[in-house]
């Protein structure tokens, strides 16, 4: 129900839908956003369900030691960072709260974690999807679907940052474009950049020659338009994973952290290490599959995506087997034996269908990646092994996504 009267809480901690908590005067939590555990805030309760309520801040009566000023002006209006003035440490010990909350909750068991690994809190995003709208490139805005604009963002890898600002001086890309994609490789020496426009863009030659004058990397440009695609330079990313080439396509999923992303591949490849007969679910272009077929004796990798496939089979080594269909299907159809199991869902997670026929493999153990611990949680108790060891991986700072590796045994 809707409500307008006001209240003064403290704010306890942060929560995984990338608001802040606390407790109203007659025990219900609520969330707020852009506020810091510890601030005293006086509140404005705009909507009350029977479990919980929405509230907005009106005033910081005291302001929390965990507060620092935000690195970025459009903060609490772009919905890109939600988190961006709290201080690093406690974004941390709050990522940390959160997973044990969503696993405590599931599985009524406590969690410690067998590593923390941090980023640094800046420059690190090295892939981005913006949206361009009325002459503007930016991000959503909290609450809604409008574009905020966006020239400088300090989460942005500066060689992103750099071809942000250049697409700004191409009347055709602002006044026909609909999406930009930006990718930049772990080792900063390659940039694509996509857009889907609305219409060819004829000025494609100007503006690549001036993404390679700004950026002094090599560079791919790729627009799509109705039924067409046009391609300069780069027509994939190039990878470097523990000395491994992993490529991937304009737009498609790829690991964020240009600083973690080497170390996430080595935490996993860790884990399966000397793996006999190991299948990979979730595969997309190699990110895992192509490292890990070093490690092991032989690998299944598992993908729907066409294009990731084509490009996981251009790196195929010899005891690498690549199926592109439907995870489900395949699982349904499998009728091997594997020993060890790498799953990396997208953040919705597995269904309980899966993860029981899963759990009826009968491997050895399970190596989860997960983006979203509250499907994660989930997924574990679905398919009923043990937690025998969980990495938190802190890919995106100031935001509230969190990545998650966990070794499962049967």
């Amino acid at each position: 129900m809707k409500n307008n009267r006001e209240e003064t809480i403290i704010v306890e901690g942060l929560a995984y839908n990338g608001y802040a908590f606390g407790r109203l005067s007659n025990g219900k939590i609520v969330f707020v956003p852009c506020v810091v555990p510890g601030d005293k805030v006086k509140i404005a309760i705009e909507d009350e369900k029977s479990q919980y309520a929405i509230g907005e801040a009106i005033e910081v009566v005291e302001e929390s030691v965990h507060r620092v000023p935000p690195e970025c002006e459009l903060f609490t209006r772009c919905g890109g960072c939600q988190f961006l003035n709290v201080d690093y440490k406690k974004q941390i010990d709050e990522r940390v709260k959160i997973v044990q909350r969503e696993i405590s909750r599931s599985l009524k068991k406590e969690v410690t974690f067998d590593g923390v690994i941090e980023s640094p809190r800046l420059r690190y995003r090295r892939r981005a999807k913006l949206f361009i709208e009325r002459k503007i490139i930016g991000f959503k805005m909290v609450k809604s679907d409008k574009v905020v604009p966006v020239g400088r963002c300090p989460i942005l890898t500066e060689k992103l940052e750099k071809a942000l600002i250049t697409l700004y001086s191409f009347n055709s890309v602002l006044k026909n474009g609909i999406e930009v994609f930006l990718g930049e490789s772990n080792k900063g020496d390659e940039v694509i950049v996509g857009i889907k426009a609305k219409e060819k863009i004829r000025e494609i030659h100007d503006i690549y020659h001036a993404l390679e004058d700004e950026l002094k990397v090599d560079v791919g440009l790729r627009i799509f338009y109705p039924g067409k695609y046009s391609t300069l330079g780069k027509s994939y990313l190039r990878d470097n994973l523990l000395g491994e080439t992993v490529k991937y396509n304009y737009f498609s999923f790829f690991q964020a952290n240009i600083f973690l992303v080497d170390k996430l591949v080595e935490k996993v490849v860790d884990l399966a290490r000397g793996g006999k007969k190991v299948l990979e679910l979730f595969a997309g272009s190699g990110t895992f599959t192509i490292p890990l077929s070093r490690v092991v004796e032989s690998i299944v990798a598992v993908e729907l995506d066409k294009k990731a496939v084509e490009l996981l089979e251009k790196e195929k080594p010899e005891n690498l087997e690549v199926f592109n269909m439907d995870v489900e299907e395949f699982i349904r159809k499998s009728k091997e034996i594997y020993d060890t199991i790498i799953l990396d869902p997208p953040r919705i997670g597995i269904t309980k269908d899966l993860a029981e026929r899963i759990r009826g493999l009968n491997a050895d153990r399970i190596i989860y990646i997960s983006c979203s611990p509250p499907t994660f949680a989930r997924d574990i108790k679905n398919i009923g092994y043990n937690l025998s060891r969980i990495f938190l991986f802190d890919m995106f700072p100031n935001t509230y996504h969190i990545e998650l590796v966990a070794l499962l045994e049967r």
